[in-house]
């Protein structure tokens, strides 16, 4: 409980759990919206500020407490991937009440996708996919999809090369492939699309 003195002011020094909330993989992208929650005794308007070594962004006023609260922020567009970041809130006027995240690791997704692809081959029951994976970009693999499926027809394993073979076709039919990057923790890039027609019968 956070005494107050006659005034309402809140006098003294506290300190506020802050944390980042997630279900997956703990990390920050550019752009992306990073939920974070607070747990006040009362509550308090308190400022947020997002920090990278000597960098600091104010995120922020934001209201904390009672009890648990939640609040999306959205990253900035020019981060970068070292060193971590780290989140703090402080306030109001007239208390020192704080609180800051443990160090979140920051995430750069792919922003490129591959070039030049094309259509290679095909028959009356295949289309053979080629395509240039760029230069300089921490791509670890590709997924192709098929029309608007969700899952790649080349399975689970991604691609490492620069072909794919798409078989057991029906002939005489118009197809639309999505070639997508993927890089080490799986996150997609951008994706780039190819229409392909297989061989009448």
């Amino acid at each position: 409980v956070f005494w107050r003195l006659s005034d309402g002011r809140l006098p003294f020094f506290e300190s506020l759990p802050l944390a980042m909330v997630t279900d997956g993989p703990r990390f920050v992208a550019r752009g992306a919206v990073v939920r974070l929650s607070s747990d006040a005794a009362e509550r308090a308007v308190m400022q947020l500020r997002l920090h990278q070594g000597d960098r600091m962004v104010d995120l922020g006023s934001y209201r904390f407490g009672p009890g648990v609260t939640y609040v999306d922020v959205q990253m900035p567009d020019d981060l970068n991937d070292e060193p971590p970041v780290y989140f703090s809130i402080s306030g109001p006027s007239g208390a020192a009440l704080t609180g800051q995240t443990d160090p979140i690791p920051v995430h750069l997704q792919l922003t490129v996708g591959v070039a030049d692809l094309a259509v290679s081959s095909s028959s009356a029951t295949t289309v053979g996919l080629v395509w240039t994976l760029p230069t300089g970009a921490e791509i670890a693999g590709v997924n192709v999809f098929r029309g608007e499926d969700e899952r790649p027809v080349n399975g689970r394993r991604a691609i490492t090369g620069e072909t794919f073979a798409d078989i057991g076709l029906s002939a005489g039919r118009d197809y639309v492939y999505r070639v997508c990057p993927i890089d080490a923790m799986g996150f997609q890039g951008p994706c780039e699309t190819v229409e392909a027609r297989t061989n009448a019968p």
